[in-house]
C-alpha cells in the first residue's frame, strides 16, 4: 500500500518502555518516527500520515513520551 487513509489500522505495542500507536505497511521501505512536543500526546500526531499523503510504504511510529 502507497500512502494513508483515515481507515488506517491503529495497532498498540510497548518499545523501550514507552507505548506507541503503530501503522505497520507490509510493504515498508522506511520507519517514520513522530515526537510530540510537552503537552500532547501520541494521538496529536497520529493524523499525519493521511494528511501528508506521502507516495512512500511506510511504517509509522507514534510514541508516547514519558511524563517525567
Amino acid at each position: 500500500m502507497i500512502g494513508h487513509t483515515n481507515k488506517d489500522i491503529y495497532m498498540f505495542e510497548t518499545i523501550a518502555g514507552l507505548q506507541v500507536k503503530t501503522i505497520k505497511n507490509k510493504d515498508a521501505k522506511v520507519a517514520i518516527l513522530t515526537l510530540h512536543g510537552y503537552g500532547a500526546d501520541m494521538n496529536d500526531l497520529a493524523p499525519l500520515p493521511s494528511a501528508l499523503n506521502l507516495q512512500i510504504a511506510a511504517d509509522w511510529y507514534f510514541p508516547n513520551g514519558p511524563l517525567e
